[in-house]
């Protein structure tokens, strides 16, 4: 066992097997070429530097293996937290890499950190290593000190500390679908939000249709240049998009940057088939596509990226998903980006969806919003206001 910043080199040659420590500053190793890679206490670790030069040592090996361990620590922008994410993601089915093997044992935020279910979930060694009567003296004194229950739930419970807002949990999400036949959707009244990519990347469309008794469905479609999709050469950024072109949950556009008219002319037939009331879009991403749009006869509605634009419909959104009311149809691409999603708050306590990195895209997630968001203005509904007498609550169609 080896203490915070260390990762433990095994090398077993044909000739003799050793045995050696990596620390601290990465680069001070190179050249070694181990068979196996033992990473401990990842959280601990202040970059990612030391990980990746350990994984790249390996490359020369015919059978490598890398193993890395470790409990929850309060650093969300390290190495640790990032590979903690990750691992979830694979283990959930959200991110495909067989390369991967995850065994995480921790507690969820929706869970009751002093109920003993809890505690046997999160410990794999309950009543083994773990004797359950000092386990709960632990949690006793936890309730006593903020301090304690940060450590309690760090090291006892595996939860990270300090994390942020978490917009909607994977099990809540996953469960608010139902089966339904969308050919019925033909004709529908639906309303629209469109998140606009710049040049090179995702671009969302989120149509939202009512069904009545606060009940929706909400269809996706994603277009991506086809150089960052099935050409694409970053297994970093775009590992899933490979697979989710080909099972045509993504639609790719010729060349390196997004291609407008071909995104305009699938808007175009979608109109034929449903009955878009409206279509909602960022206009600080304002292009082609909102004045191709609208001259083809689409009501664009301009849908700012403020809180307090936001707030309303991302509550709502929560709301309708807490409550299985609306129908996401299981589509993969946004339930990653559900995952990729969290909670930012202004002093007033409004919110709005972000994302904690780069590559971590929830386009969906804010097409879906704006889409929401669309549905309930008033100025937009020929059924009347969703604030005119029900005190708040979603139009009934």
């Amino acid at each position: 066992y080896y203490r915070s910043s260390k990762v433990l080199i095994v090398d077993n040659g044909p000739t003799e097997a050793k045995y050696s420590v990596w620390s601290k500053e990465a680069g001070h190793e190179d050249g070694q070429s181990p068979n196996g890679v033992v990473i401990d206490e990842s959280h601990e670790h202040k970059s990612g530097d030391l990980i990746e030069l350990a994984h790249k040592s390996m490359i020369a090996r015919s059978n490598p293996l890398s193993i890395e361990i470790s409990t929850a620590g309060n650093n969300l922008d390290g190495i640790g937290y990032e590979r903690f994410q990750y691992g979830k993601k694979v283990a959930q089915g959200i991110v495909e890499d067989e390369s991967t093997l995850v065994a995480i044992w921790c507690a969820e935020p929706e869970d009751d950190i002093y109920d003993p279910k809890t505690w046997k979930k999160a410990n794999p060694n309950w009543g083994i290593s773990i004797d359950p009567d000092e386990f709960a003296a632990m949690a006793k004194r936890a309730k006593e000190s903020p301090a304690a229950e940060n450590s309690f739930k760090r090291y006892h419970l595996n939860i990270w500390n300090n994390s942020r807002d978490v917009f909607i949990s994977d099990s809540v999400w996953k469960a608010s679908q139902w089966s339904y036949d969308i050919t019925q959707l033909k004709g529908k009244t639906c309303y629209g939000g469109i998140d606009l990519s710049s040049t090179s990347d995702l671009t969302a469309l989120c149509l939202i249709f009512p069904l009545g008794d606060e009940k929706f469905i909400a269809r996706y479609w994603y277009w991506l240049p086809e150089e960052k999709g099935t050409k694409s050469v970053d297994e970093k950024n775009n590992r899933s998009y490979p697979g989710w072109v080909k099972r045509g949950l993504i639609e790719e556009t010729p060349g390196n940057v997004v291609d407008y008219e071909y995104i305009i002319e699938k808007v175009k037939q979608l109109g034929e088939i449903y009955n878009i009331q409206a279509i909602a879009y960022d206009p600080w991403k304002a292009t082609q596509v909102t004045v191709a749009l609208t001259d083809a006869g689409f009501n664009m509605h301009k849908f700012q990226q403020g809180y307090r634009s936001m707030s309303f419909p991302t509550q709502e959104m929560e709301r309708l998903i807490k409550s299985k009311k609306l129908n996401h149809m299981g589509n993969d691409i946004t339930r990653w980006m559900c995952s990729n999603a969290t909670i930012k708050t202004d002093p007033a306590g409004n919110i709005k969806l972000i994302r904690e990195k780069r590559d971590q895209k929830i386009d969906g997630m804010v097409s879906t919003v704006m889409a929401l968001g669309t549905a309930m203005d008033p100025e937009l509904k020929q059924t009347g206001s969703y604030l005119d007498e029900n005190g708040g609550e979603l139009f009934v169609v």
